[in-house]
Parts: C-alpha cells; structure tokens; sequence
C-alpha cells in the first residue's frame, strides 16, 4: 500500500501529496488498527502468562538459534553499512553525519553479534548488557538524522514512517537490554517489536539507497526474532 501511495498519491513535479487520498487514509486508518491490535494481545498476553526475568530464559539462548540469527542479521547490517560507506565517498557527497552514522552504524552491528555470542555463554556479565545498548543509540541518532534532513520539508508524510519505525526500533532494542540488566517487561516489549516490524516494513519502501534498504532489513528480521523468542518461551500462569 506504501508502494502505491509514493507512485499515485504524491505529485510528481512538486512532491506534494494529494489531499484526503483514500490510499493515504487507508494506510493511516491500518496503522492505528495494527497497533490497537497489538496492545491488546500484548495486554492479554500479559494477563495469561509471566515472562521470565532471566535474558537466557526469557530469550531462549541456552539454544545456538540465538547467536546464529543476531551474527546473520549483524553480517548484513554491517555489509550494508560498508557498501553505504563507499558509495557515499566515491559519489563525493559523504558530510560528517554520513561518516557518524557509518561509524555508528558499524559499531552497532559488530556489538550485536559480540552481544549475541558473549550473551549466549553468561548472560550477567556487565559488559555485555552495555553492547546491547549500542542499537538503541544508533535509531536514537538515525531518528536525529531522518528530522535534520527533513526539517525544512512541509510534506510530513514523506518521513513519518521512518521516524516511526526508528522510534520503535529504539524501543524494541532498549527492553531488550532491559532483560540484560534485569529490569524484564511484558507489554512493552511485545508492543514495540510489533510495530518496529510494521512500521520498518512499510518504511522501507521509501526511495531509500539499496545500503539503508538492507540496515532496515535487518531491523526487521532483529525485532521479528525477539518477539517470536519472547512470546515462545512465555510462561503460562498457573
């Protein structure tokens, strides 16, 4: 449906949307509903079963899936990262933010895969839990960047997605870092994976480089993983 609202709703001369599209309502209108959706299973999950406080319980890392999918999603990341990187300076348009957000990127991708090793082996150790902060900041800044880039821009739906799916981002990597320090939630979680996945998915259909494209990408396949090895190793009430 995103597709089909940048190829039909917005002009192509002056990029401005067309006012009250049924196409744009419509994607609005899902939006709202996905996430009425997932905060009332979230609550209802919440209601029949307890999460465990432990990250190794809660995320099931006594088994090998979970290193294996963080070091793929943290491969791609990190490719991507490197492909965005020089063909940003062999076009000879790399600005400071493009060389910060490299670096930052980078950084955040090797820390998931050391995260999701290290985690694996003892999940209490300090260091650890504060690798798995490092995705946090990184949507934190890149949400910084998607303003400064549009901040001037009056068409609010060209990024409102992004920000959206960079906010949830955020948030879905923070509580998962809550688990590593102990402080475990139930709806939070279960909520901000949900719409990270959504708002990600239609996000990344915007007119991004093939690079961010892929970093997006691997947001998805992240938060998806989490919130199945969440609600999988959910304990019932009694």
């Amino acid at each position: 449906m995103r597709i089909e609202e940048l190829s039909v709703v917005f002009d192509a001369t002056t990029g401005f949307p067309e006012r009250n599209s049924t196409i744009t309502l419509t994607l609005i209108a899902l939006s709202i509903f996905v996430i009425f959706v997932v905060i009332i299973y979230a609550i209802i999950v919440a209601v029949k079963c307890n999460v465990a406080s432990d990250f190794d319980y809660a995320f099931g890392t006594d088994s090998f899936i979970y290193p294996i999918i963080y070091i793929m999603g943290g491969i791609v990341w990190l490719v991507a990262t490197i492909f965005f990187f020089i063909s940003h300076n062999a076009m000879g348009n790399m600005e400071i933010f493009d060389v910060v957000f490299a670096i930052f990127s980078a950084i955040s991708a090797i820390s998931l895969m050391i995260f999701a090793v290290e985690v694996y082996k003892n999940p209490r150790r300090k260091f650890i839990s504060m690798l798995s902060l490092m995705p946090t900041l990184f949507a934190c800044f890149w949400l910084i960047l998607i303003y400064r880039e549009n901040a001037s821009n009056p068409v609010l739906l060209d990024y409102a997605y992004a920000c959206l799916a960079m906010i949830f981002a955020a948030l879905g990597f923070y509580f998962t870092s809550a688990f590593a320090f102990g402080k475990p939630a139930k709806i939070k979680p279960i909520v901000c994976y949900s719409a990270a996945i959504y708002f990600s998915s239609v996000t990344i259909v915007d007119d991004f480089p093939m690079s961010i494209k892929l970093i997006i990408g691997s947001i998805i396949i992240l938060n998806f993983f989490n919130l199945s090895a969440l609600l999988r190793n959910l304990q019932k009430k009694i």
